[in-house]
């Protein structure tokens, strides 16, 4: 999975930046703000997600059934655009990727491309645009895992680096090592060696799955109180 975001640098990660920042993410407008504790959360803002508009494309099943997985699984729910200035405009553009929280008015892009037509990409770019970043780039991973850069394919380097506590926060959760934010533990590599390993070696081959969403990220994703809107 490719996934991009625009900030100072190329980055994918897990939860919100907006402010000076260009995400990748296109028009949802999060109708609630989460309360005081979720995993890297934007300082400058934390919305709750409301809408979102869809184009014509092949992976409309996936992406239905993604959106499914978040309302079965916690408050958030996704709906058709009516007239609001803030949604998410789903295309097939190149590669996989989406902005980082909700960033722009009268649409954010969020493109699942070719070869990204799968449930968990679709639910992976959607965490994104509701301003998750990917796990692995905690501010405080370095006491969970390590990170390998002699064995990323060169120029693919900036996807491993981390979100500063100056503009994330972790908001009191534990890292989660079975978030399905999460990297494997070779993801883009080189075919050197592994570009994460756990210190932890338990959860070495737990890194990385994609079959659910994860205890904690449904907890993160509740965040957003949905419920007092």
């Amino acid at each position: 999975m490719y996934t991009k975001h625009v900030f100072f640098f190329f980055m994918i990660i897990k939860i919100n930046i907006f402010s000076d920042i260009t995400a990748l993410i296109k028009g949802n407008s999060l109708p609630c703000s989460p309360p005081p504790t979720a995993t890297q959360l934007s300082k400058t803002e934390e919305r709750g997600p409301s809408y979102i508009v869809m184009t014509d494309l092949n992976a409309k099943g996936i992406i239905l059934k993604a959106f499914d997985q978040f309302r079965l699984k916690s408050c958030i729910n996704f709906k058709p655009r009516e007239h609001e200035d803030y949604y998410i405009s789903v295309k097939k553009l190149e590669g996989c990727w989406s902005y980082i929280g909700r960033s722009k008015i009268n649409g954010q892009e969020l493109s699942i491309g070719q070869d990204c037509d799968q449930i968990a990409t679709a639910i992976v770019e959607f965490f994104h645009a509701l301003g998750f970043y990917h796990e692995h780039s905690r501010y405080d991973r370095d006491n969970f895992i390590s990170i390998h850069l002699e064995n990323v394919i060169e120029g693919f380097q900036y996807n491993f680096r981390k979100v500063l506590a100056d503009v994330s926060t972790i908001r009191g959760t534990s890292y989660d090592y079975w978030s399905v934010m999460h990297y494997s533990n070779d993801a883009f590599s080189n075919g050197n060696g592994l570009t994460i390993t756990t210190i932890d070696p338990a959860y070495q081959d737990i890194i990385g799955q994609r079959y659910e969403v994860s205890a904690t990220d449904i907890k993160e994703l509740n965040l957003y109180k949905c419920s007092e809107c």
